[in-house]
């Protein structure tokens, strides 16, 4: 493999999220998040490797899932989106007809807040980290 063919396969990695749709209504809030971060005195250069620390999150996060998967269950992930997907989505659906008709089933439901870092770079990384684990199943296989 050539490195011609290293950078075809990166750039092919970054864009394929773009097909999905369900990953589209992501981006925006992650550039809520990433633009909250700093107040307008920030330089440019900042952000920029902000942007990189989530990008490195995300990256962490599909490399410790490809590992699971593939040297501890030895599982094809597709097989397990394919049986998980229309668990969640059928799911979704129940929620979102209940919540259209005013009913909230998680009114019985513990809260839990999500941690919060007082290290704006730790807060990065884990978003990054987060959003990895919601992009895998809306990447297309």
């Amino acid at each position: 493999m050539g490195l011609a063919d290293i950078g075809t396969a990166f750039i092919l990695g970054l864009l394929t999220p773009l097909g999905a749709v369900c990953v589209l209504p992501l981006y925006p809030g992650f550039l809520a998040y990433l633009a909250n971060q700093f107040s307008g005195g920030e330089k440019k250069h900042v952000f920029a490797l902000f942007g990189l620390v989530v990008s490195l999150g995300v990256i962490v996060s599909m490399a410790l899932v490809g590992l699971v998967f593939t040297t501890i269950l030895q599982a094809s992930l597709t097989n397990v989106i394919g049986i998980l997907s229309p668990i969640a989505f059928g799911l979704l659906t129940v929620i979102s007809v209940l919540l259209i008709f005013n009913v909230n089933p998680f009114k019985f439901v513990p809260k839990v807040k999500s941690p919060l870092t007082k290290n704006p770079w730790l807060g990065a990384f884990l978003f990054g980290l987060f959003f990895g684990a919601i992009v895998i199943p809306c990447n297309p296989l």
